[in-house]
């Protein structure tokens, strides 16, 4: 008997398209992991440091720089986008996150699981990030 793989999607947070539907196109940010682990462990190694960082997001990947509350810690995290299976970012955008709320966002998924997160520039939507878990399960 043979059992066959679905792909189930969860998404959280919200997100806009790649244009106006007027043929206008924004601006674009999103990176995707093969494993959501990965941002999961570097997040739980920052969240009793940090109540909110900026992620600034280059061509070349997703850097985190912030000092503690108390100003004595300083966490450096870099993401190169070759880390990722897919990255793109068409221009350099900082994205300012709660860590405490990233970190039930992102408990919304499997360490498993494929995590795409993504930011696009729309004048509507500016601050919002879309985050895509997408899973096999038999």
């Amino acid at each position: 008997m043979e059992s066959s793989a679905k792909k189930r999607k969860r998404t959280g947070g919200e997100g806009g398209g790649g244009g106006d539907g007027n043929g206008n196109r924004y601006d674009k940010m999103e990176a995707t992991f093969k494993s959501a682990g990965f941002v999961k462990k570097i997040v739980n190694a920052v969240k009793d440091l940090l109540t909110d960082a900026n992620f600034d997001c280059t061509s070349e990947g997703i850097c985190l720089q912030a000092m503690d509350s108390a100003h004595v810690s300083l966490v450096h995290a870099v993401i190169s986008a070759d880390d990722c299976s897919r990255y793109k970012c068409d221009r350099p955008i900082s994205l300012g996150m709660n860590i405490t709320n990233l970190d039930k966002v992102l408990r919304c998924g499997g360490n498993d699981d494929v995590l795409t997160i993504c930011h696009v520039s729309d004048p509507k939507n500016e601050n919002q990030v879309k985050f895509s878990f997408e899973s096999e399960s038999k």
